[in-house]
């Protein structure tokens, strides 16, 4: 080969090198851009989620005091009415995810227990429970306000 078909060949390898090094840059570059995309996607997805669990947390908290309404006013007036009403109620919160905490005879437990009271009684057993509390998908969203045994009987 001549001297200048020599050089304008190893500039053309050059020119290639360097084009695949910029085309491997970009490809990385779209990589990381993909992947940033992807984990910003997910993340929004996220926050959506969490932010109509604490909606619906807010409305359900409230619905459950209408419940306990309900419940009460069932005591004073026996109402095939009112009991279609409860059950009604109870089974729209049992298919949002709810579930009641009932915790009689339970040990007391300050994250989802309350204690208004101590008596005479197994110590840290719950004697009895004066307001049930509630659960949203496995999280207190009210704890049950109960009487606690202080281990004199």
């Amino acid at each position: 080969m001549t001297k200048t078909k020599e050089t304008k060949h190893e500039q053309e390898c050059e020119n290639c090198k360097l084009a695949e090094t910029k085309a491997q840059e970009m490809e990385s570059l779209y990589k990381r851009a993909l992947a940033d995309y992807t984990n910003l996607s997910k993340r929004n997805e996220e926050d959506k989620f969490k932010i109509i669990s604490f909606a619906n947390e807010i409305l359900i908290t409230k619905m459950i005091g209408v419940l306990d309404d309900l419940e009460e006013s069932q005591k004073h007036s026996k109402s095939d009415g009112i009991d279609m009403v409860i059950n009604k109620f109870k089974k729209i919160l049992s298919d949002a995810g709810v579930s009641e905490m009932n915790p009689e005879n339970e040990v007391f437990d300050p994250v989802s227990h309350e204690a208004l009271d101590l008596v005479d009684g197994e110590k840290d057993k719950i004697i009895v429970v004066n307001r049930k509390g509630y659960l949203l998908s496995g999280k207190v969203i009210r704890p049950a306000l109960v009487t606690v045994g202080n281990g004199n009987s």
